[in-house]
């Protein structure tokens, strides 16, 4: 792991649970913002009509994208523009969303976690080469089944994990990944949770 990765993960590590610790007991003022990335258009409506069964079923929002919806003291906790959708439900329903969407590609993490990763766009194919092509007008998914406690609050009809609750979730995949080679090339989690912990510094929070 290289030094200054170690430095950042020293200096987010310390700063967590006092920052965990103020959203637990109110000392900020802090509201969510209307979640309007819903897809429409031609090429978006399976984006949104996934996204509708999810709010059906009673998903959770979690993720980047939950955690750009986060305003604390009038200052939003992300710069990041998030590519993708994480919804957190009960493994009832995780079962019945697959029933649904017709999904197979299911894959048991850990802690007694199942998860799918899913893409609304239309598949490109392989070039010459056999190389994946990727998709037109892709929107990623990734959907997690549970039998933990999910917390959330209500964001009109919306639900989105509470904010302490992802970020311990973030860094959670965080501390997983952190001696890996993947955690090199992808280290989205520690930026997000840096970019936490410097802006409530910089503002004095």
């Amino acid at each position: 792991m290289k030094k200054e990765i170690e430095w950042k993960y020293n200096v987010i590590k310390s700063s967590l649970r006092d920052i965990k610790t103020s959203i637990i007991f109110g000392n900020y003022d802090m509201k969510i913002d209307p979640f309007t990335d819903r897809g429409g258009g031609l090429f978006r409506r399976k984006k949104g009509k996934m996204i509708q069964s999810l709010i059906d079923l009673g998903a959770v929002l979690t993720g980047s994208t939950a955690l750009g919806l986060y305003k604390v003291n009038g200052m939003s906790l992300s710069r990041r523009v998030s590519n993708d959708f994480d919804f957190v439900l009960t493994k009832d329903h995780f079962i019945k969303f697959c029933g649904i969407w017709n999904l197979h590609n299911v894959k048991s993490g850990s802690d007694n976690v199942v998860t799918i990763n899913i893409n609304t766009g239309k598949y490109r194919g392989t070039d010459s080469y056999g190389y994946d092509m990727g998709h037109w007008f892709g929107c990623n998914f990734d959907v997690i089944g549970t039998d933990d406690e999910i917390h959330w609050t209500q964001n009109d009809d919306i639900k989105v994990m509470n904010l302490d609750s992802i970020i311990g979730y973030k860094y959670n995949l965080m501390s997983d990944f952190l001696h890996s080679t993947r955690f090199e090339k992808d280290n989205k989690h520690l930026d997000d949770l840096w970019t936490i912990v410097t802006r409530l510094s910089t503002n004095g929070i």
